[in-house]
């Protein structure tokens, strides 16, 4: 299967500054490579390759920082693209756009805090994005 993970646009990956969520893709993508073709796209960083293939792996960065722009490279980048999995994590607000680009694509968003809420995403942004996943993923204690 030919997967997507779409990181957030805070930091990049690998962890090379940290991060959660980049901890955890990095560290789940040596298992799902196995069976996988995996592009994970995130953050630019001054320290790493706007593109590079590593282990397997297809990085590919776009600019970061303000979500607004993060949105604008992610979407460039899928709308000449085929996947067969998106796997979004942390933003809902990718959503939409992601799915206007890509509507045969499976789309999974991995929820790890409170991006629901009011003051990220309106509750009809909110059910529309959850209306056009195949699946949601959330944490907890």
């Amino acid at each position: 299967m030919k997967v997507l993970i779409v990181s957030t646009e805070k930091l990049p990956v690998p962890p090379v500054k940290g991060g959660a969520i980049q901890t955890y893709i990095s560290g789940a993508v040596p298992s799902l490579k196995q069976k996988h073709s995996i592009t994970i796209i995130g953050r630019q960083d001054e320290t790493l390759p706007d593109k590079e293939t590593k282990d397997g792996i297809q990085y590919v960065r776009v600019p970061g920082g303000l979500l607004e722009t993060y949105r604008a490279g992610v979407v460039e980048y899928i709308k000449d693209q085929s996947f067969d999995l998106i796997h979004i994590f942390n933003r809902p607000r990718l959503v939409l756009p992601i799915r206007e680009v890509a509507p045969k694509s499976r789309i999974i968003l991995s929820m790890h805090n409170d991006m629901f809420k009011r003051e990220k995403i309106t509750p009809e942004e909110g059910k529309e994005a959850i209306a056009q996943l195949d699946k949601i993923i959330t944490i907890s204690n």
